[in-house]
């Protein structure tokens, strides 16, 4: 692996630094906590000089024993809205069952066969986030002054094939058949782009580790959901309010963002044709990628009338809030993220007729009608918060998500995937998943795989393995596997 394993020890400090801070928040409350521990506060100044004194016992003992804590509190957050949610319903939710002559497609068809998706978002290998494949581009460090990682030049890369190929391994084991993958993110790695954001290709770095990781997904038998891009590629930190921005490169400043590049027609055509196309047409015919996807959750980027059907993108929660006046600026408009997803959507189908194109997994499906029958895509995807308790109860069957898209004079007529949901069986992953089998869904993706075996840090140096014992969570997607191995075999 490329420098991922030095400075574990600073790693280490700052993992612990993690745990202070968030101790006594809750799940949602997570990743303020962390981005106020990495914002090199007086207060972080002090907590560094105190633990500076312990030795390295001291520091590993401090350090599980916070995150007992920290995991207990998030536990008993998690059972106080269980207990809400019973005590208001009296039971368990119900689930819909899709009527067998339902005329929306109930499940994906791959290589001929129609099959119920089970997988999980993988969705980094470690903690740079997008430089699992790709080099790390445009002449910038990262230091661990700023985040919690180990320190990588400009043209260097996390990527580590026995890493992966170990984590694989444990996927393959706990019964996934496909890992929704990260490759592009936020711009910081993997395409090419000049001082200027135009797009020049794929790093020949890119070329060589996707050639390797294609060859560990297939040993194991596991398909692969590539995102190219991440929503954070047009925003970047600026969907948070200033003071939870974290600097990520050496110099103090982080990812800038980048809706000019879609706004921009030559930067557009140029991330398209040098970018997107070229990816694809590497890829071609390589039976291991399941689907490429265009830009993850690009709905929180998106706002705006559509023209056509009159559906207007709204972001309620943030209506007369700071965080909507900063993030304004940053959205692009509906019609143009539709031609965006469309000159995609042909640019890939061009290189490769017969791959897999989705548009964007949105983060919610009330976002739907933005999308539906208005950008291109051979399937459709949505979320469900991992939180476990703000949408218990509240799955949508697609009989559902279909009358409502008729308001828009919409249709569902192609498959529709969970992309995200929660990973834990204390989060009600099994109600999820219940939700998504019965309810004429496509398919379904927990988020993450790393919380689904105990890991809930942003950032880790090293990939984490399933631990011994295993938690509850993987015996019950092998066994789920297993079970209906009919229906998810590719």
């Amino acid at each position: 692996m490329q420098k991922l394993n030095r400075h574990k020890s600073a790693a280490l400090l700052f993992f612990l630094i993690l745990a202070v801070f968030f101790l006594l928040h809750a799940t949602h409350e997570r990743e303020n906590a962390l981005d106020t521990a990495l914002a090199g506060t007086t207060a972080q100044g002090r907590v560094l000089s105190q633990l500076q004194k312990l030795n390295p016992e001291e520091l590993q003992k401090l350090m599980e024993q916070k995150e007992k804590e920290r995991k207990r509190k998030i536990e008993e957050f998690i059972e106080k809205k269980r207990a809400e949610y019973f005590s208001k319903h009296k039971t368990k939710p119900v689930i819909k069952e899709m009527l067998a002559t339902s005329a929306i497609p109930g499940r994906i068809s791959v290589d001929g066969k129609s099959m119920f998706l089970f997988g999980v978002n993988y969705p980094f290998f470690n903690g740079l986030r997008g430089l699992d494949i790709g080099p790390l581009g445009r002449g910038r460090d990262i230091s661990p002054q700023y985040v919690m990682l180990p320190p990588l030049k400009s043209g260097e890369s996390g990527f580590d094939p026995a890493g992966i190929d170990a984590q694989f391994s444990d996927l393959a084991s706990a019964g996934v058949k496909v890992v929704r993958w990260a490759w592009g993110f936020d711009g910081r790695g993997f395409f090419d782009f000049d001082k200027n954001m135009f797009c020049q290709g794929l790093f020949p770095l890119t070329r060589q580790n996707l050639s390797k990781a294609l060859e560990i997904a297939n040993k194991h038998n596991i398909r692969i959901w590539a995102v190219l891009l991440d929503f954070r590629f047009v925003s970047s930190a600026f969907f948070k309010p200033e003071s939870r921005r974290v600097p990520l490169y050496a110099d103090g400043t982080f990812e800038e963002p980048h809706a000019d590049v879609i706004r921009n027609a030559a930067k557009r055509k140029a991330l398209i044709q040098n970018g997107f196309h070229e990816l694809a047409a590497f890829l071609k015919g390589k039976k291991e990628i399941f689907c490429l996807e265009i830009m993850n959750e690009a709905s929180n980027v998106t706002q705006g009338k559509d023209p056509v059907t009159g559906y207007e993108l709204v972001h309620k929660a943030y209506l007369d809030t700071e965080e909507a006046r900063v993030f304004e600026k940053y959205r692009i408009d509906l019609a143009l993220m539709q031609q965006f997803m469309n000159e995609a959507y042909d640019a890939i189908k061009k290189a490769d007729p017969e791959r897999l194109v989705l548009s964007s997994s949105l983060n919610n499906v009330t976002y739907l009608p933005g999308f539906v029958g208005r950008a291109k895509s051979d399937f459709y995807s949505a979320h469900y918060n991992a939180d476990g308790w703000t949408d218990y109860g509240k799955v949508h069957t697609v009989d559902q998500i279909q009358q409502g898209l008729g308001k828009w004079g919409l249709k569902l007529d192609k498959p529709l995937v969970m992309g995200e949901a929660p990973s834990a069986l204390n989060r009600n992953m099994d109600y999820f998943l219940e939700a998504a089998y019965k309810g004429g869904w496509a398919g379904f993706l927990p988020w993450s795989w790393c919380e689904m075996i105990g890991v809930f840090e942003r950032y880790y140096a090293e990939a984490p393995r399933v631990p011994e014992p295993a938690p509850p969570e993987i015996e019950f997607f092998r066994n789920w596997a297993s079970k209906n191995a009919a229906e998810i075999d590719f």
